[in-house]
């Protein structure tokens, strides 16, 4: 047995939307010294939108976690009582997907919240008579302007581009349990012979979500260290 499709393209879409924050992170990391010695007083407006996108990082970790940290270990010796012991770990772990998506509204970054700080570096640079907004921390080459706007647009898309991130991680973590359920046995039986091939797709599972936590991790510890540099 393999990942489905779904799940696949699910965990593919929210690292698309990670990797969007992260071009922008980047940007503004690359950034941080130009934007001290020649905009100083747009710091508060940086760091409120890093803030944002670092709570996003951070709730795709936090929920990426609840598949990653659920490792089956088969003891052969006592394969007859293994598939009880496995379907109790799975309920417990469907019961904190099913919860996924509220915890993860309330703990991700705004999009509104970005586009209003935005809004204020684009009355910012027209004050200063600056025709683009990314001039402000550096930016001055026509390719490197157009992707961090695009990722800007993607990000800041009103509420619905964290709104779709959420869902779809939801469903993608809610799907790849129900799945490993399927491998254990049909609907209420769980059988004994069948613990290590859902145990196998469990850790397929586990591995691939895995990948998308590290990196939302470490895309939080650097936008967290951006928060403190414009301190």
């Amino acid at each position: 047995m393999s990942i489905i499709k779904d799940v696949a393209d699910g965990i593919k879409a929210v690292a698309e939307g990670i990797e969007h924050i992260r071009t922008v992170a980047n940007a503004v990391k690359d950034g941080l010294d130009y934007m001290k010695l020649q905009h100083p007083d747009i710091k508060e407006d940086l760091a409120a939108m890093c803030t944002e996108m670092r709570n996003t990082s951070m709730a795709v970790a936090a929920a990426s976690a609840i598949l990653t940290h659920f490792r089956f270990t088969i003891s052969r010796s006592t394969l007859v009582s293994e598939p009880a012991r496995f379907n109790d770990h799975l309920i417990a772990h469907k019961e904190k997907a099913a919860k996924v998506a509220a915890s993860l509204h309330e703990l991700r970054g705004h999009c509104h919240v970005i586009e209003l700080h935005l809004d204020r570096l684009r009355q910012k640079a027209n004050s200063l008579n600056i025709g683009k907004v990314l001039q402000l921390i550096g930016i001055k080459t026509a390719e490197k302007e157009q992707e961090v706007l695009r990722a800007l647009k993607h990000i800041s898309d009103e509420e619905m581009q964290g709104y779709l991130m959420v869902n779809r991680l939801s469903d993608a973590l809610q799907q790849a349990l129900d799945e490993v359920g399927k491998a254990l046995g049909p609907s209420g039986v769980a059988l004994p012979r069948n613990v290590p091939i859902a145990a196998d797709l469990l850790g397929e599972y586990a591995d691939a979500f895995s990948s998308l936590e590290t990196q939302a991790n470490y895309l939080a510890l650097e936008l967290e260290e951006s928060v403190i540099a414009l301190q």
